[in-house]
């Protein structure tokens, strides 16, 4: 990657999105949540990759897509590689802020949050 190439990549990170470009976004940053606690999980129980695929029935290829961001993973192999370890995944909705002309939103409650607890 060349400077300005990384240059411009950082620069559409911090861009205005529209409203197709912040659902793919916080659908990749809520699939990386899932994905880092399973990572943890399985390191910290000595699981390696082709044994989780084993477990929950798909391939070790899958695995290694999924978990490097290749492709995202869909809630029922999230719940399988939860449940092969042990873990359950508990969600909880926060106040997520938006541009919106009609409403205003008081300023303590402008930062974005995201909770995801594994347990």
């Amino acid at each position: 990657m060349t400077t300005k190439n990384g240059i411009d990549q950082l620069k559409n990170v911090f861009k205005k999105k529209d409203f197709q470009e912040e659902v793919e976004f916080e659908t990749n940053m809520l699939a990386l949540s899932f994905l880092s606690e399973i990572e943890k999980e399985a390191d910290l129980q000595g699981i390696k990759r082709k044994e989780l695929a084993e477990m929950v029935g798909t391939s070790p290829s899958y695995i290694t897509q999924i978990m490097r961001g290749n492709k995202v993973p869909n809630l029922r192999i999230l719940t399988a590689l939860g449940l092969a370890l042990g873990k359950k995944f508990e969600v909880n909705a926060v106040v997520c802020v938006q541009e919106n002309k009609k409403a205003k939103i008081q300023p303590e409650t402008e930062a974005k949050q995201r909770e995801y607890t594994y347990h």
